[in-house]
């Protein structure tokens, strides 16, 4: 997967997400050191998805791959536009949750 995959916003979006994710203490410290950096423009786009993606494949993280983040961005954009409904195709008043 490349920067271009993912940009900016979707990485912004989920910062504190990936940030929890890791399991490493010098992981969250890298990967939070590359998020201040891209604020304060020391770091471009490119910079801030490799130094995600070297803690992922490092094996540092909940997530597996890359497009595990993608996908869990989608989700949490679609959960954020819809209001949480995770009950959408159910009927709500029955116990057939």
């Amino acid at each position: 997967m490349n920067p271009k995959d993912i940009n900016v916003k979707k990485l912004l979006l989920i910062k504190d997400d990936i940030i929890n994710s890791l399991t490493n203490d010098i992981a969250k410290i890298l990967v939070s050191d590359a998020y201040r950096n891209y604020h304060l423009k020391n770091i471009n786009h490119n910079a801030l998805f490799y130094a995600i993606k070297r803690q992922v494949v490092a094996g540092c993280s909940d997530f597996k791959t890359m497009e595990d983040i993608l996908n869990f961005h989608d989700k949490k954009e679609y959960y954020i536009i819809n209001n949480g409904d995770k009950y959408e195709n159910k009927i709500t008043h029955s116990y057939s949750r």
